[in-house]
């Protein structure tokens, strides 16, 4: 394999070993956390007692008389999902895999985006994974990831606790959580906050490039008791993942994405069953972490609640709820955010700019500064 080989690769080479062959690792739980991306609405049920095999959830997905609306990720995601979903249903090692749980929440009014999904391996254990959505292509989505600002807990870390209890009770056995930028967030958050008898169950964590945690709970015992089954993943050059404070132990991967792009999981390279490991993060990322973590310790909690609430309100008086969306009519959508800040209170718009303006202060102050990461304190997972 080379380093431009991807979990598209790994399937083709793995794809004929069952998961008693070749046990579970890291790049199934990135699979697992893509494939939740995916709509399911109305083609899985919500109990955890109605399952159904991944080889005949990618028939029904297929069939689905709004299939080609199903396949539009938007702008955010990669379009390559539904492929991803269809080679592994045909596989040896995904097909006979069971489905149950999902759960797909998008409520405004709450300020949620949350998805998730149990994924019940064909090995002896019948291990269980539950895979938590990231951030997807709403508005709504990342107006909750702002929110991580100034929000000790968001609403899609509640419900991610509450949907593990439903499944820990439902299903018993031992569990692997997973998920992707937000997801990632979620299934760390879960593990830290379930009951210790609950936490007992939880065999490993997998965190691909999510935002991470105060200081204080990096800190806490509780964390300290998990630590050692969280296993993190950033690019090369991560922004979301560098969103807040971290444990140190992760890998980088190397990614042939360009800038934000290597968020994307498709452009993460692998070898064998394994990521292929950078040294360092890229001095752009660095830069930028840097800058947008201490950009928050300069606001107070209700000037950063402002921020946001001005912020996606703006977005959202384009008139559109998804990224892709507004981009399909970006001249009309634009025209009519500018024509909302017009109209905004003067206070607002002071904030707005007041706010920005320290974000700039902030980047300019920071741009000669790449030591935020030593490479000597970096510990790789072996």
């Amino acid at each position: 394999m080379s380093d431009k080989d991807n979990f598209l690769t790994y399937l083709e080479w793995r794809g004929d070993l069952s998961f008693d062959k070749s046990p579970f690792n890291c790049v199934d739980a990135l699979i697992f956390s893509q494939l939740i991306y995916l709509n399911f609405d109305n083609l899985l049920e919500q109990p955890f007692s109605s399952q159904i095999s991944l080889y005949s959830l990618n028939r029904n997905f297929i069939n689905a008389g709004n299939y080609s609306e199903r396949c539009m990720m938007g702008a955010m995601i990669n379009d390559g999902i539904p492929g991803l979903m269809d080679q592994c249903a045909n596989s040896q090692r995904f097909g006979k895999v069971q489905v149950c749980g999902y759960v797909s929440i998008l409520d405004r009014s709450a300020e949620i985006q949350f998805a998730a999904a149990t994924f019940i391996l064909p090995d002896k254990k019948h291990t269980r994974v539950i895979a938590y959505r990231g951030t997807d292509d709403s508005f709504l989505g990342w107006k909750e990831d702002f929110n991580l600002s100034y929000m000790d807990v968001i609403p899609s870390q509640k419900q991610a606790l509450i949907y593990y209890k439903k499944a820990r009770k439902a299903l018993k056995g031992r569990f692997i959580l997973a998920g992707h930028s937000k997801g990632g967030s979620d299934a760390i958050y879960s593990a830290l906050n379930c009951t210790p008898s609950e936490r007992n169950k939880i065999t490993s964590i997998y965190n691909f490039d999510g935002p991470g945690f105060k200081q204080e709970v990096i800190d806490s015992k509780t964390f300290s008791l998990i630590k050692n089954r969280i296993f993190s993943f950033y690019p090369q050059f991560s922004i979301v993942g560098m969103i807040f404070k971290h444990d140190r132990r992760f890998e980088i991967i190397h990614s042939n994405g360009k800038s934000f792009m290597q968020h994307d999981p498709f452009s993460w390279a692998v070898t064998g069953n394994k990521f292929v490991n950078d040294i360092d993060f890229t001095d752009d990322s660095k830069f930028f972490a840097k800058s947008f973590n201490e950009w928050v310790t300069r606001l107070n909690s209700d000037e950063k609640k402002k921020f946001v609430d001005n912020l996606f309100d703006l977005c959202w008086a384009s008139g559109k709820e998804k990224i892709a969306d507004f981009e399909k009519e970006k001249i009309s959508s634009t025209a009519k955010i500018f024509s909302a800040f017009s109209k905004l209170p003067s206070e607002d718009k002071k904030a707005l700019k007041e706010n920005m303006m320290v974000f700039f202060k902030v980047f300019m102050e920071n741009m000669p500064l790449f030591s935020i990461f030593n490479p000597k304190n970096l510990k790789l997972r072996s």
